[in-house]
């Protein structure tokens, strides 16, 4: 008997089998942790037991909602994957790693570090055994936007192995593959506006997760949460905190006027005023525009007036009753807006090694370790632009790649707005390429993209994801016609 037979054999005989699979998993996964780390009785074997339990018995509730159907749907795995989507986004904000460059360039990377890869290797499995089960969602996975995306992630692993860490690359290189499977199944898994609705929900709640983490540990340290005038310096990054609380505005707004409910409206100024405190200059930018730019292609030129607006209050009151004007003094002063906090310096300096191999690069994740390698770049953990960093990491073929991933997502993002369907799906497109133009702004002082499979590059995969559903949702709609656009599936 095959494996996957074994595995389907499995989820038929009901929840009590199911659970003793997943139940060994979860030992599997403790007991891999405490021969990598330590000794079982501990906080942080407790912390990793306690996450996969729970993401066992969320998966488990899941798979209870079908056990009784005669005739499964085509997504039945649409629910675990988007557990899974969530865990992995939201997996930052309870592994706090920590550690810096130079721990990792020596190889002594932090507990939390092992703690997260050791729940990276617990998804995959559930991953598998999802697979086994509906293997459906594998056959388009070198077929239109998604092949440049496998091919990159193939890239990267190989190149892991002439990276000055090989280890390290490899360990990211493994997590970059895994989201942009697990994106890919929750993408296809999507079959109409309902199922669209819940997996930019799940999002939603998964980027709160990550920007909820460090403000609370910002208030819990009161005296230093606003060290050198922005919110959390001396906590966490100041600029990733407006990134995340961004998407979490772009998102709200996207929801709000899907579902017309008052909810997200809550999180949109939860996420605008974090966005804001927190004073990172490129997460403000790219985020205000990329608001106003959802309602500009609405042709709702009050509601961007009045989010500029909005914007405008919320970083005036900032500046009068937090510290954030001390920093503003200091930046203005200090010179650095002439070399943009000295990007354009860590640019020139690391250009020479990346014409030295310009084709294949220095491996993936190679630019975490950029201050050790090239010679008067001091605390750079990336090259803060997207092109430099995939160039440095994987060469002219990782950046070729890459592109063919953005402009395939915005060709088909503007396809569905140029069409203008009526509705939802119009709201859906636009708020995608609101999202699409506030990662590419960020990525152009920030490594979002090709870099480290973090969560705003995972957001970026699933819009490519995205953007190839969309489109044959709304020719089956404007054709008259009522067809499932996921992929079809059934047990063999």
């Amino acid at each position: 008997m095959t494996l996957r037979a074994i595995a389907i054999k499995t989820l038929r005989r009901g929840k009590t089998r199911s659970s003793l699979v997943y139940t060994g998993l979860t030992a599997l996964t403790i007991l891999l942790f405490c021969a990598v780390t330590g000794p079982l009785i501990s906080w942080d074997a407790v912390k990793v037991l306690a996450s996969a339990t729970v993401l066992f018995a969320l998966l488990l509730a899941t798979r209870a909602r079908t056990q009784g159907q005669t005739r499964p749907r085509a997504n039945d795995y649409f629910a675990p994957a988007l557990l899974i989507w969530w865990s992995l986004i939201a997996c930052g904000a309870l592994f706090r790693r920590g550690e810096t460059d130079w721990s990792a360039f020596e190889e002594s990377s932090s507990l939390a570090a092992y703690q997260e890869g050791v729940f990276w290797l617990l998804a995959a499995l559930v991953l598998l055994f999802i697979s086994l089960i509906r293997p459906s969602h594998l056959r388009g996975v070198f077929s239109g936007c998604q092949r440049w995306i496998s091919l990159f992630a193939l890239v990267s692993l190989l190149s892991a192995a002439y990276s000055p860490r090989p280890f390290y690359s490899l360990a990211w290189a493994f997590k970059l593959a895994l989201v942009a499977l697990v994106a890919r199944m929750s993408t296809a898994g999507i079959r109409d506006l309902k199922d669209l609705g819940t997996f930019w929900r799940v999002t939603l709640w998964g980027f709160i997760c990550i920007t909820v983490e460090p403000l609370i540990r910002a208030l819990t340290h009161p005296s230093i949460a606003f060290k050198a005038g922005r919110l959390n310096e001396a906590i966490a990054s100041p600029t990733a905190l407006s990134e995340t609380a961004g998407v979490v505005l772009l998102l709200s707004l996207m929801l709000r006027s899907m579902d017309r409910r008052a909810w997200p409206l809550g999180f949109a100024v939860f996420g605008l005023v974090a966005m804001v405190a927190s004073g990172g200059k490129t997460g403000i930018a790219a985020g205000v525009i990329s608001a106003t730019v959802f309602f500009m292609l609405q042709r709702r030129l009050a509601s961007g007036l009045g989010l500029l607006c909005g914007a405008l209050v919320v970083g005036c009151i900032a500046f009068v009753v937090t510290p954030v004007h001390d920093y503003v003094t200091f930046y203005a002063r200090s010179g650095d807006i002439e070399t943009l906090t000295g990007r354009t310096e860590l640019w020139s300096a690391a250009l020479p090694s990346i014409m030295a191999r310009p084709i294949w690069g220095h491996g993936y994740v190679a630019s975490r370790f950029v201050a050790g390698q090239v010679e008067g770049i001091f605390r750079a953990g990336h090259m803060h632009n997207r092109f430099l960093e995939v160039l440095y990491n994987n060469g002219i073929t990782g950046l070729g790649l890459i592109a063919a991933v953005m402009c395939a997502t915005a060709r088909n993002l503007w396809y569905v707005i140029r069409v203008r369907p009526s509705g939802t799906y119009l709201v859906v497109a636009v708020g995608s390429m609101a999202i699409y133009v506030n990662l590419l702004l960020v990525s152009l002082f920030e490594a979002t993209l090709g870099g480290q499979a973090e969560p705003l590059f995972m957001l970026f995969l699933a819009l490519a994801g995205i953007s190839e559903v969309l489109p044959k949702m709304v020719d089956a709609k404007l054709a008259g016609r009522q067809r499932p656009v996921g992929p079809s599936a059934s047990f063999d």
